[in-house]
């Protein structure tokens, strides 16, 4: 069994926005709850609604404070972004790239990791779908997750994966997942941790 560390905001938490059972899906439409019914996972989901990249010493000593309270684990799966873009009137990728360039920075200083870039998965979350004039420059600066993310994957060796491949079904908000969509999700992320640990290409017959 692989112990698999998530840390997110409000799609990992499994927000409702509907606003029906205390604004959280119930534990069989969470993706973080549908993973773990796979028995080779050992799922440590930490998803907070509202939750940007760490960047200040609290925030920063939460994070290890999550790190102390699972380590050791095999991976440590971050996707974070959407909310720091969102909380801004002017929306800059280049800013969100450097925290997360940060918190990388960060992770693999941890004595849990080691600067081992394979016990880290960044996952780009996907755009936007808002359906409002004010929203639409940060729709169209969410397009830029994947590529942003992919390059910071690229130069820590981490893991990757591109959420805005997958299809997901996003609310009526634009931003969080439905019930669907966190059942894609799981599928999904399913495959990427059977990659990761179980991989087939290249196997000798």
């Amino acid at each position: 069994m692989k112990k698999v560390v998530l840390y997110g905001d409000s799609n990992t938490y499994g927000y409702d926005p509907r606003g029906i059972l205390d604004r959280r899906y119930p534990k069989d439409d969470r993706w973080p709850d549908l993973l773990s019914k796979n028995p080779a996972w050992d799922i440590r989901a930490y998803g907070l609604n509202g939750r940007t990249i760490p960047r200040n010493n609290a925030e920063f000593a939460y994070l290890d404070q999550i790190l102390m309270n699972t380590a050791p684990f095999d991976l440590f799966v971050i996707m974070l972004g959407s909310n720091d873009l969102l909380y801004m009137m002017e929306p800059d990728i280049s800013f969100v790239s450097a925290c997360a360039d940060r918190m990388l920075t960060y992770l693999l200083g941890r004595s849990c990791i080691r600067g081992d870039g394979s016990k880290l998965l960044l996952l780009a979350p996907p755009p936007f779908q808002i359906r409002d004039s004010y929203s639409a420059v940060h729709n169209q600066v969410s397009l830029s997750f994947a590529d942003t993310y992919r390059r910071l994957s690229e130069a820590y060796h981490t893991h990757f994966a591109d959420v805005g491949q997958w299809n997901i079904e996003i609310s009526y908000d634009g931003v969080h997942f439905t019930k669907n969509g966190h059942h894609t999700f799981a599928k999904e992320m399913d495959q990427v941790l059977t990659d990761i640990f179980i991989p087939t290409h290249g196997a000798a017959l």
